[in-house]
């Protein structure tokens, strides 16, 4: 018997997700952003509204969330002991140790020997 009831009421809550009803709107059918409850003419060119039926699904309740509570919180223990710090010996900074500066070398042409042309007679 409670089984019979249980999907009874499965049956009830599955019918009732998937019902529709459908609405009567008059719109304009050169402005279909004017809708009214009501037959009537277009308030913006004067054309006499066109009967639309609607077809409105109702919308589903969610079921309602549970909400677990919190944790209860944890014990607290003794602060934890901090360790001592153990300092190292700090390295002595390196110094810079500069370069020589290479100069550069002067540029020295050589002398070219005058060219002699041959004379022809």
């Amino acid at each position: 018997m409670k089984i019979l009831f249980t999907l009874l009421v499965c049956l009830m809550f599955s019918v009732n997700s998937f019902a529709q009803s459908t609405k009567t709107v008059y719109t304009c059918p050169m402005h279909p952003q004017v809708v009214k409850s009501a037959p009537g003419d277009c308030p913006v060119c004067g054309m006499t509204l066109v009967k639309k039926t609607i077809t409105v699904k109702q919308a589903v309740k969610p079921a309602p969330v549970v909400k677990k509570p919190p944790p209860p919180p944890a014990p607290k223990t003794a602060a934890p002991v901090k360790k001592a710090a153990v300092q190292k010996p700090k390295a002595a900074p390196a110094k810079a140790v500069a370069k020589p500066v290479a100069k550069p070398k002067p540029v020295v042409k050589k002398p070219t020997p005058p060219q002699v042309k041959a004379v022809t007679k």
